[in-house]
């Protein structure tokens, strides 16, 4: 079920929801990660940041539990830590970042398992939202995957949204 909710995510993310584009601009890649569980907008989950080396992924996380290639352009990784990267062919670089493991949360406390309300009120009102395929509550940089009982089953962070 993890790789098929993965796998889902980051399609919609990376295609898109229809509609609105968000980008912002992101920080330099830390030189060292940063072991917490603190989601960043647009910039990192935890250790992993966008930007980031394939290579630094598995020196600094070990080997992916799963990983395959996927949207023809590069490969979904899966670490034990419950952090998945998306790392593209063209730089072998990070450019997606999602978790659906209990723990990870904004500075602000919104995090996988939070219901809608409460992102809303620790977020503030979405950039945009979306009902296709999953909802979605978009912000710059990032965005939550509700369940079907409203609650973040996944947080993804990227640069770029299309939602």
């Amino acid at each position: 079920m993890k790789a098929t909710a993965a796998g889902a995510l980051f399609a919609f993310a990376l295609a898109g929801c229809g509609g609105g584009q968000i980008k912002i601009e992101p920080l330099p890649v830390p030189a060292q990660p940063i072991f917490d569980q603190v989601v960043v907008p647009g910039q990192r989950i935890g250790p992993v940041a966008l930007g980031m080396q394939g290579s630094d992924l598995v020196r600094w996380l070990g080997p992916p539990v799963r990983s395959h290639h996927a949207f023809d352009d590069g490969t979904m990784n899966t670490f034990a830590n419950g952090i998945n990267a998306f790392v593209k062919d063209k730089d072998n670089r990070v450019s997606m970042i999602s978790t659906d493991a209990p723990g990870y949360a904004t500075s602000g406390g919104a995090g996988v398992g939070s219901s809608e309300i409460e992102i809303r009120s620790r977020m503030g009102a979405p950039t945009k939202t979306s009902s296709e395929a999953f909802r979605a509550l978009c912000y710059p940089g990032m965005a939550f995957t509700l369940n079907q009982d409203g609650r973040a089953w996944s947080i993804s962070v990227s640069e770029e949204y299309r939602c």
